[in-house]
């Protein structure tokens, strides 16, 4: 029962609520070139969650790993209640570092690709976080806020290339 509780509270504080269809955007000029550290408001002070393999979160984001490096990545699905953006981030040195694309999901959506704004590199990792889109459907990292864990962090899903 406790158990089962937990589950539902973690479910519902990690994802929002509303409907729609979706959209395949890259990250408006200027936007890609914007580092983790910049976009946060001072409110998360904690170091962000980056889980191994292929599942953020409540296995509402699915990222196959390892994946071709090129210029798209490939989410398997996202289960989301109100548009969300997915975004892919490269790592430096271990830390979330300028987004390289985003694709808008809805609620009910599938597996889905992402274009990105340039290729991913083999042997190397990225990341993929979620942003809820504010309303106007434009994706930025500063007025689309990040999906936390129960701490306040963003969260990420860490994946290779070959």
């Amino acid at each position: 029962m406790v158990v089962g509780g937990l589950l539902a509270w973690s479910w519902f504080s990690l994802t929002p609520a509303e409907t729609g269809s979706e959209e395949d955007v890259t990250p408006a000029a200027g936007e890609g070139a914007e580092n983790a550290g910049s976009q946060n408001s001072g409110t998360n002070t904690g170091s962000p969650s980056a889980l191994p393999g292929s599942t953020i979160g409540n296995e509402a984001l699915v990222i196959p790993s390892p994946q071709d490096a090129g210029l798209s990545v490939m989410v398997t699905s996202a289960s989301v209640t109100s548009p969300t953006w997915v975004v892919v981030y490269e790592s430096q040195n271990g830390i979330r570092g300028n987004a390289l694309g985003a694709a808008l999901f809805f609620p009910g959506g599938g597996a889905k690709t992402i274009n990105l704004l340039r290729t991913t590199t083999p042997a190397r990792t990225y990341f993929v976080g979620r942003h809820v889109d504010n309303g106007d459907k434009q994706f930025s990292l500063t007025n689309d806020k990040a999906v936390v864990n129960a701490a306040g962090n963003p969260v990420y899903v860490e994946f290779k290339t070959r």
